[in-house]
C-alpha cells in the first residue's frame, strides 16, 4: 500500500513535469517529497509498535534516524532506476527508428550511385563497341552479347534489395571482360571466390561502385597495370584490394569521395554470413577497413562532469555526518573537536576515491557506449565500484584506530554501518550517472534521427 502511494506521488510529478530537460526539476520535487513520506511512514510504524506491543520486542528509538535516512536513500535510489528504465525505453525507440531511416538513407544512396553510373558507363562501352566494329566484327559481337548481359543485370537488379553472391560475381565477369577489353593489359583482375560464399547475399551492383571508382580514381598503362584482387574471407566478408596510382580528379564521376579507390577495403555480405545479424538484411553493403594495425593507447584521464562535481560537494556533508555518528555516536553534535578532525580527513579520503570512481566510470562509457551494452555497463560497475569504495572506508576507520583519535577503538560494527553508508551513496550516484548518461544518449539518436529525416 505505501509502495502504491510513493507510486501515485510520482506518476502525478511525471504528469506535471514529462520532458527530458525537466529531470532535475522532477528529481526536485520527488526526492523532498518523498523524504516526507518516508518520514512520515517511519514515525508512523514506530507509534504503531509502540501502541501495539508485539511480544518481547522493545522499539528502539535510537535507531529512528537511521531508519529514515535509509528509507529516504532507497527512495533516491528507486527513483532514479525508475528514470533511467524510462531514458532506456525511449534510447530503444529511437535507436530502432534511426536504423531504419539508415538503412532507407544508405539504400537511396546507393540508387543514386546507380543512376550516376548508368549513363557514363553505357557512353565509354559505346565508344568501344564502335571501335570494335571497324577491327573485329566477331570480338564486337561478342562485345555486345556481354553489354547485353550487363544491362539486362542492371535492369533486374534495379528492382532488387538482396542478390546471391554468385550471381553478382557472373555480373562482374561479364563486366570486367567489357572492362578487359577496353583496357587491355593495363588492367589485372584476381578473383578468388569460395563456392560456399556463392549463396550469400549481397546488395546487386554495390561491386560495380566499388570498382568503377578504382578504374575512375586510378592511372594505369600496359607498363604499370593496375591491380584488383576480389576474394572472399573466413570471416564472411568480401574483400577488393587494388594497387593505388592515384590521379588528378576533374569532372563528375561515380562516387567523387573516392572511397572505393583505396587499399584493402572490404564489402560485408549480409544475409547468411555466419557474422551477420537479421537486422542487417536488406541494407546496402558498405566499405570499410579491415585490420589495422594498433597504436599504443596512452591512458587519458576524463574530466569530471559539472553535476558530477557538484554531486560529490552535496553529498559529503551527509557521508561526514554518518561517520561522526558512527565514530562518535554520543557527542558528534556536542564536540566540535569531532568535526575538526573528520572534515579534512574524510573530505581527503573522499575525494581520492571520487575520482577514481570517475574515471572508471569514464572509461565503461567508452568501453560499452551502445544501448544493447546497457546491462554489461552496469555489471561492470556493480562488480568492481565495492573494490573502489573498500579501500577508503578500511582507510578512514584504520586513520582513527591507529592513533586512536579521540579516544576511538575501531570495532566490526562500526565498519559494517561505514561500508554500507558508502555503498548506498555509490548506488545513489551511479544510478543518476546512468539516467544522464542515458538521456544523453537519447538526445544523440534524436539529433541525428531529424538529421536522417532531413
Amino acid at each position: 500500500m505505501i509502495y502504491s502511494i510513493f507510486g501515485m506521488a510520482a506518476m502525478l510529478v511525471k504528469k506535471r513535469f514529462p520532458g527530458d530537460h525537466e529531470l532535475y526539476r522532477r528529481a526536485g520535487i520527488m526526492l523532498p517529497l518523498f523524504s516526507v513520506m518516508n518520514l512520515l511512514t517511519v514515525q508512523g510504524v514506530y507509534l504503531l509498535y509502540e501502541a501495539v506491543p508485539m511480544g518481547d520486542c522493545s522499539v528502539q528509538r535510537s535507531m529512528q534516524w537511521w531508519v529514515t535516512g535509509f528509507a529516504c536513500l532507497a527512495s533516491a535510489i528507486l527513483t532514479f532506476v525508475n528514470e533511467a528504465g524510462l531514458g532506456w525505453e525511449k534510447w530503444k525507440a529511437a535507436m530502432m527508428e534511426t536504423d531504419r531511416l539508415q538503412s532507407a538513407y544508405q539504400k537511396s544512396r546507393l540508387m543514386s550511385l546507380r543512376r550516376q553510373l548508368h549513363p557514363h558507363f553505357l557512353f565509354n562501352c559505346f565508344n568501344t563497341l564502335s571501335s570494335l566494329i571497324q577491327e573485329n566484327e566477331q570480338e564486337a559481337e561478342k562485345f555486345l552479347d556481354e553489354l547485353t548481359r550487363v544491362y539486362r543485370y542492371l535492369l533486374k537488379g534495379a528492382e532488387e534489395q538482396l542478390v546471391d553472391l554468385g550471381e553478382e560475381m557472373k555480373f562482374i565477369d561479364a563486366y570486367l571482360y567489357l572492362v578487359k577489353t577496353r583496357f587491355g593489359p593495363a588492367l589485372d583482375f584476381d578473383i578468388r571466390i569460395d563456392s560456399a560464399d556463392e549463396t550469400k547475399k549481397i546488395a546487386p551492383m554495390s561491386l560495380l561502385v566499388v570498382l568503377e571508382n578504382i578504374i575512375y580514381r586510378n592511372a594505369f598503362s600496359k607498363s604499370e597495370p593496375l591491380g584488383i584482387d576480389i576474394r572472399t574471407l573466413q570471416d564472411g566478408s568480401l574483400m577488393v584490394t587494388n594497387t593505388v596510382q592515384p590521379k588528378p580528379v576533374t569532372g563528375d564521376g561515380p562516387d567523387r569521395g573516392g572511397r572505393a579507390g583505396r587499399p584493402g577495403r572490404q564489402i560485408q555480405a549480409a544475409g547468411q554470413s555466419g557474422n551477420s545479424h537479421p537486422r542487417d538484411a536488406g541494407k546496402p553493403v558498405r566499405p570499410h577497413t579491415p585490420h589495422r594495425k594498433k597504436r599504443a593507447v596512452i591512458m587519458k584521464f576524463s574530466r569530471p562532469l559539472k553535476v558530477q562535481i557538484l554531486g560529490f560537494w552535496l553529498s559529503m556533508p551527509f557521508i561526514v555526518l554518518a561517520y561522526n555518528a558512527i565514530l562518535y555516536p554520543g557527542r558528534f553534535l556536542t564536540d566540535w573537536r569531532v568535526w575538526t578532525f573528520s572534515w579534512p580527513l574524510i573530505y581527503g579520503i573522499g575525494i581520492v576515491s571520487w575520482y577514481a570512481h570517475i574515471q572508471y566510470d569514464h572509461a565503461i562509457r567508452r568501453q560499452f557506449p551502445t544501448l544493447k551494452e546497457t546491462r554489461k555497463r552496469i555489471l561492470y560497475k556493480a562488480l568492481t565500484n565495492p573494490l573502489i569504495m573498500t579501500p577508503s572506508v578500511l582507510l578512514i576507520f584504520w586513520i582513527y584506530d591507529r592513533w586512536h583519535i579521540l579516544g576511538y577503538q575501531m570495532h566490526v560494527r562500526d565498519l559494517k554501518w561505514g561500508y554500507l553508508i558508502g555503498l548506498a551513496i555509490n548506488l545513489l550516484f551511479d544510478t543518476l550517472w546512468e539516467v544522464l548518461f542515458l538521456l544523453e544518449k537519447y538526445r544523440e539518436s534524436l539529433q541525428e534521427k531529424t538529421l536522417l529525416e532531413k
